[in-house]
């Protein structure tokens, strides 16, 4: 029988999640898959048709063995289809502790709120979201990082915008991500509303401690418990990129850089290691992320009864 935790952390992509797993593993009574995302449940996502960069990474992870040898050390992401394998995760959890993982496919995909709810119909759901259009720009940047997206946003967004539902793992997701309306709606078909706690991404960014005092509250542990300094801390380290946390000084680091170019090594690959990128959009690039987010926030702002103006500025 498959072992499901008592809570998910499912998205949205490129809205702090990773900050915030990190804060929740910091609580004494929480204990997060040390695989941030097993994405057990996003059945949808076919491994199989995953782009081949990711597919060879997941290849190399080699998940199953590292879980089979006990789990030294933590992993970033899998799609584990194997009941045992993702119940494994949690062996070394303590009866008294509420267990938890945080897979942000989890909000995009059509199956996983079905399957959870099949699975812990009591389980609890967090979903942080972030201003759409702020989001977008984020993933549209990465994506580009990674030689998925168009230089030329105009033309990465127009190569995506008609699309129904693209593909986790395999297409650009920058537009698509942010489309939470009907996202939610999937979880509040199978959970009571009381079972989802809702994180706008700029109250966790202006007052971090009063969110995560609320959280631990929806999650039944004492928020007196947690140190948040050491939560806090956590989370600001998560948002920092590989090469700047291992390479603090900057004379070293535009060495660094100098040095990986001379070997001619891919951008793709040295942008993988170095913090995302501060470009800010133009005025054209905000223009066309507005029109194209303004009705999907209005309707959120319905389904969740929230005054969202301040994403409309």
């Amino acid at each position: 029988m498959i072992y499901t935790p008592d809570f998910f952390l499912v998205g949205a992509a490129k809205a702090g999640t990773t900050a915030l797993q990190q804060a929740l593993d910091a609580h004494p009574d929480i204990y997060m898959s040390p695989l941030k995302e097993p994405n057990f449940f996003c059945t949808d996502i076919d491994p199989d048709k995953l782009r081949p960069d990711l597919k060879e990474r997941l290849k190399a992870d080699n998940t199953e063995s590292w879980i089979n040898s006990g789990m030294e050390g933590s992993r970033w992401r899998a799609y584990l289809r194997d009941e045992k394998l993702y119940s494994a995760l949690f062996d070394p959890a303590q009866p008294t502790q509420v267990t938890g993982e945080a897979s942000v496919s989890y909000l995009y995909s059509t199956t996983a709120a079905e399957n959870i709810a099949a699975a812990k119909p009591n389980a609890k759901i967090i979903i942080v979201l972030r201003n759409p259009i702020e989001r977008a720009w984020s993933h549209y940047l990465m994506e580009e990082r990674l030689g998925m997206a168009d230089r030329s946003f105009e033309i990465a967004f127009r190569s995506v915008s008609n699309l129904q539902h693209p593909m986790w793992g395999r297409d650009l997701l920058f537009l698509h991500g942010g489309l939470y309306n009907d996202q939610i709606k999937r979880y509040l078909k199978y959970f009571n509303p009381s079972q989802l706690h809702i994180i706008i991404y700029d109250d966790y960014r202006k007052q971090p401690q009063d969110v995560l005092k609320k959280l631990y509250v929806f999650l039944g542990v004492d928020p007196a418990k947690a140190d948040l300094s050491v939560a806090l801390k956590r989370s600001n380290e998560a948002r920092t990129g590989v090469f700047d946390k291992a390479i603090p000084s900057g004379s070293l680091k535009v060495k660094l850089r100098r040095f990986l170019k001379s070997l001619g090594i891919h951008s793709s690959l040295k942008n993988m290691l170095t913090k995302p990128s501060d470009r800010k959009p133009g005025e054209q690039e905000k223009k066309i992320l507005s029109a194209f987010y303004q009705r999907e926030i209005e309707e959120l702002e319905k389904t969740l009864n929230l005054d969202l103006s301040h994403w409309k500025k």
